[in-house]
């Protein structure tokens, strides 16, 4: 038997910076007791890419070049902290708003990681979740907040009664709009309450 105890499963969900674009270099070497769900739908040993596409079973979640993501090191830390072996399964995209996780407006990543779920036949302990600069413009940052408590929602009613491992948005102003930064600035105050 493969991979039999991945102990507590997490899934790694959002965009860019969860679904690997960080392209800097990162000590972050694999660790035993750490084990990745991979696109290819086979368990492994935790190493980056996370969110390699090679042989993806998942192809709503395929990205070309991925590179590397915190969660490696944060399912390391997890583990040496509570002595339990993690499970991390990839489920990230690039790019994606808000709304390809909420199935009240499109979902459908929200649904393809539903699917991964469905078939590893585990219960999952919980959700990190990086994901916002597709939302930080005009027509979405206003409604982030409640677009968010209701996918929030939505996973505790498929999944129980899960964690939410919120990222807030790191500091960004572009400098070229006063617009753009306020929006980004609505998104991460609105990532700051939900964490409250």
């Amino acid at each position: 038997v493969k991979h039999f105890g991945v102990g507590d499963v997490y899934i790694m969900a959002g965009q860019s910076n969860m679904s690997g674009n960080g392209r800097d270099f990162a000590i972050d070497p694999p660790t035993l007791g750490v084990h990745l769900y991979a696109n290819s739908g086979v368990w492994d040993i935790a190493t980056h890419p996370l969110n390699d596409g090679v042989n993806t079973i998942y192809p709503e979640n395929y990205e070309p070049a991925p590179a590397t993501c915190p969660g490696l090191s944060f399912g390391r830390v997890l583990k040496e902290r509570l002595n339990v072996p993690i499970g991390l399964i990839a489920s990230a995209l690039g790019g994606s708003p808000l709304k390809a996780w909420d199935i009240a407006e499109d979902g459908y990543l929200y649904k393809a990681m539903l699917r991964r779920v469905n078939d590893i036949k585990t219960s999952v302990k919980g959700i990190i979740w990086y994901q916002g600069c597709s939302d930080a413009n005009s027509e979405c940052c206003d409604t982030y907040y409640d677009r968010f408590v209701r996918f929030a929602e939505q996973c505790r009613k498929d999944l129980g009664d899960i964690e939410i491992i919120t990222i807030q948005l790191n500091h960004w102003a572009s400098g070229i709009t006063m617009e753009g930064d306020r929006e980004w600035a609505i998104v991460k105050d609105a990532q700051r309450r939900l964490a409250q």
